[in-house]
This record gives C-alpha cells, sequence and structure tokens, in this order.
C-alpha cells in the first residue's frame, strides 16, 4: 500500500503542481488549502507525512503543525517556505523535529526530502 502524503497551501496553483509530482511519484495525497482544516484531516486520514507551508491566512502552518502534534507526536511534518529566516521556524529546525524547504524548490529536492523523510 502506499503511502500518504497531505499537502497544505493557500497557494491552489503551488497546491496542484506538488501534488502532481508526489502523485506522480507513487504516493497517495489529500490536499488542503485552509491550515485549519488541516488537524482534522490529519486525523481523518492519518498521512505518513504532512507537507505544509508555513505561511497561511487563518491557522498557519507552525500552528497546524502544533495541533497535528497534539494528534499524534510522531507525525512527521515537512514546511514549505518562501521566509525561511522566521524565528518559530528556525527554532523547530534547531531542535530537530521540521525539515524546511526553501520556495522555490525543484521536484527532484521535494521527492528527495520525502524519501529521507518517510521513504516510498
Amino acid at each position: 500500500m502506499s503511502k500518504i502524503v497531505m499537502i497544505v497551501d493557500d497557494d491552489t496553483d503551488l497546491l496542484d503542481g506538488v501534488n502532481e509530482v508526489i502523485s506522480s511519484a507513487g504516493y497517495r495525497t489529500v490536499t488542503e488549502v485552509d491550515g485549519k482544516r488541516a488537524p482534522l484531516l490529519f486525523r481523518e486520514y492519518g498521512p505518513d507525512l504532512v507537507l505544509t507551508d508555513f505561511r497561511m491566512p487563518g491557522l498557519n502552518g507552525y500552528d497546524s503543525y502544533l495541533e497535528i502534534k497534539k494528534a499524534n507526536p510522531n507525525a512527521k511534518v515537512i514546511f514549505m517556505t518562501s521566509f525561511p529566516d522566521d524565528v518559530r521556524l528556525r527554532d523547530a529546525i534547531n531542535q530537530g523535529e521540521i525539515i524546511c524547504l526553501k520556495k522555490p524548490f525543484s521536484n527532484e529536492s521535494l521527492l528527495q526530502v520525502i524519501e529521507n523523510k518517510i521513504g516510498h
């Protein structure tokens, strides 16, 4: 059975592109544009990995991450961001909890990070 990757980003073009790359690599995907719904979808689908934008309107990726970690402390999360210097993001990276993909990233980088985090 293929692994499930949940993708959360308010930029629908980026969301669609990332979804296509990940799906084409053989992963099952769940997508969402609203960070507020991400923890609910996480509980519903139990994905192997969450790939989320860091800055989103409403519930941002970091706060969504905190809610997901409450649901499953072992949840694997990768942030995508154009703002890698955010203090909360740097703190999470320094604690060794988070991997961050700086936008724009290549399809190869995306798939390599996913492979390293959850395999195939």
